[in-house]
């Protein structure tokens, strides 16, 4: 929970926030059983539900809060109603307003960057290697240290800081040309007959 401002009391927001000690941006959880009979939930509920938390991380407010009446019955309402009514999977003009808000001031954060990301399997400017995510790297590329999220990484017996560049352990890595092999050594020349 999140307050953007501006809006109703106690706004709910998220979008763009950045991570901070002590809040969570786990906004979201579907429970797959009732507390009663442990039924599953059925599917347009948690549906229903993924929707409406969405709406509050991008700036909607329940609906019950605005005095217009036209926008009760709707997705972002304080309660679901066990009616089968159309307008339960869309948003209000009332919440369609406030999201429209939102983006025009916040959507600096959905904008692609332009800068290289450790970690997406792609080598960019500025890095030796991505192997992508850690738990692929032993396998797709001993050479290369995954991210760390900015965390130490031990590798045999040497601590290691960035991702996305050689392995202590290793020699050279492959990307750098012929004369680094496989196993992140440097190749006996005798191997390419020179």
């Amino acid at each position: 929970f999140t307050s953007l401002g501006g809006g109703m009391g106690g706004a709910a927001g998220g979008l763009c926030d950045r991570r901070a000690y002590g809040r969570s941006f786990n906004t979201l959880a579907l429970a797959h059983a009732t507390a009663e009979d442990k039924d599953r939930v059925p599917e347009r509920i948690a549906a229903l539900t993924l929707a409406h938390e969405m709406g509050h991380s991008f700036g909607a407010h329940h609906d019950d809060n605005f005095p217009n009446p036209e926008c009760r019955g709707y997705l972002m309402g304080s309660q679901s109603s066990t009616t089968e009514s159309i307008h339960h999977f869309e948003f209000s003009l009332c919440s369609k307003r406030l999201i429209a808000a939102t983006l025009s001031s916040m959507s600096y954060c959905l904008i692609e960057q332009d800068r290289p990301y450790c970690g997406n399997g792609i080598v960019e400017e500025g890095e030796a290697c991505d192997c992508g995510l850690p738990s692929h790297c032993s396998q797709r590329d001993p050479c290369c240290t995954p991210r760390a999220g900015g965390a130490l990484v031990y590798e045999e017996g040497a601590l290691h800081k960035e991702g996305c560049s050689v392995a202590p352990s290793a020699t050279c890595h492959p990307s750098q040309g012929l004369c680094c092999n496989a196993d992140c050594q440097y190749a006996d020349l005798k191997e390419h007959g020179i």
